[in-house]
């Protein structure tokens, strides 16, 4: 849990130097859907690597995050298309 109005800000510091190193470096991409020229749905798939392991010896792995669509746009397989 975060108490500190400090720890927030740094977090959000972190956060967005975290997400444009990786963007820039292509380890980190994001998707949007739009309608009628406005964001109504993203995600984003964040890659990183793990020492291999019996099934993945390459040890590429990815999370996929952030996934969201405007309450107004949902239940239309918006999700579904970005992802």
């Amino acid at each position: 849990m975060i108490n500190d109005p400090d720890d927030v800000a740094n977090l959000r510091m972190a956060t967005a130097q975290f997400f444009t190193a990786r963007s820039a470096s292509g380890l980190c991409r994001s998707w949007v859907a739009t309608s009628d020229q406005c964001i109504v749905g993203t995600a984003t798939l964040a890659e990183f690597r793990r020492p291999p392991y019996l099934g993945n010896l390459s040890g590429r792995e990815a999370y996929l995050l952030n996934v969201f669509t405007v309450p107004a746009h949902r239940r239309q397989g918006i999700d579904r298309s970005i992802v």
